[in-house]
């Protein structure tokens, strides 16, 4: 087998472990990222050099194009596609990590969200990853390709838990209409959560859904004690091993 093909069946399963959601190294991502400049180089042992050249992976991000130009394979187009994330990250960033809250305090979360997602064009649901002493970490934004509808793969939502490994779980979600009273799809989204979660040992501690004008939260209503009380793993395999033995 050529030199080439070995390098094509490598970065064809580097994408295939991409597109799964694996967890990937900072130098993997890297030479992910080179695939599409340097069609046929070894982008692995580039992604290695830029790392320890400039001490970091995020310090490739911040370094100057010129710097990045003069290590070794990389050149001026593979400079400018690092730029080009750099500013791209960045604007996330500004869109929607900055304005998140460092610590949980239910009437400025609330604030935080209606700032969040009031020039929504579309329905958002998101995770927000909670320690035990309530510091907010990490969060993660689901969405579909209708503007109305969005819905929390299970193995995203897992792969998520095993990143950041929290502690309890805060699920958000915009509504495009005036109300924010949850729909049955909703109902069953946060009762599948519950369910979820719990059998990853984390707990729900609510579903918050904003809308223009309106705010709902399972918490103050009082329904998340419900959903814990009938959407937990423990009891609902107690209940399969009732229901077990008295079909004996």
């Amino acid at each position: 087998m050529s030199t080439e093909n070995l390098h094509e069946g490598h970065r064809q399963r580097m994408i295939e472990r991409l597109v799964r959601g694996d967890r990937l190294e900072d130098h993997e991502l890297l030479e992910i990222m080179l695939y599409f400049v340097l069609p046929r180089v070894n982008t692995n042992n580039i992604a290695h050099t830029l790392i320890e050249s400039f001490g970091s992976f995020t310090a490739v991000f911040e370094a100057d194009p010129k710097a990045l130009s003069k290590i070794e394979g990389v050149g001026k187009k593979s400079a400018d596609i690092i730029c080009l994330f750099a500013k791209l990250l960045g604007r996330l960033r500004e869109y929607q990590e900055d304005d998140i809250p460092s610590t949980f305090n239910y009437g400025g979360f609330i604030g935080f969200l209606q700032d969040r997602y009031k020039d929504a064009r579309q329905e958002y649901a998101e995770l927000f990853a909670i320690k035990k002493n309530g510091d907010v970490y990490a969060s993660k934004r689901f969405t579909s390709g209708d503007a109305f509808f969005v819905n929390l793969p299970p193995m995203e939502v897992i792969q998520f838990i095993a990143d950041y490994r929290p502690t309890h779980i805060i699920l958000t979600h915009n509504h495009l209409s005036k109300t924010a009273r949850p729909s049955e799809s909703d109902n069953r989204t946060t009762q599948f959560l519950c369910l979820l979660l719990s059998l990853l040992n984390v707990k729900l501690i609510d579903h918050v859904i904003v809308s223009p004008g309106d705010v709902f939260s399972y918490l103050n209503w009082g329904q998340m004690a419900t959903m814990h009380a009938f959407f937990d793993a423990e009891k609902v395999l107690e209940l399969c091993r009732t229901k077990m033995n008295l079909s004996r």
